[in-house]
């Protein structure tokens, strides 16, 4: 039963690799993905908060220039 859902999983996160999925088929083993997802739906839910947890944080990165933008708002020399 297990295999089944490991087996599901896989298959979703690949149809689904752009929108997070790869989180699943990059990181973690066929055991791992047993001992950590009940189900395909919790796996989806893990690796779209995932997802949209890292595009939040590469906008910030970008809009805060790797930490430049507060040196350059108050005109701060870095270099």
């Amino acid at each position: 039963m297990k295999q089944d859902i490991v087996k599901q999983i896989k298959e979703l996160a690949l149809k689904q690799y752009d929108q997070g999925g790869h989180w699943v088929v990059e990181s973690y083993t066929d055991e791992e993905i047993a001992k950590e997802f009940s189900s395909v739906e919790e796996a989806q839910k893990a690796w779209e908060e995932k997802e949209e947890y890292e595009q939040e944080h590469q906008a910030a990165r970008e809009f805060y220039n790797d930490g430049n933008f507060w040196a350059d708002f108050y005109g701060v020399k870095t270099s």
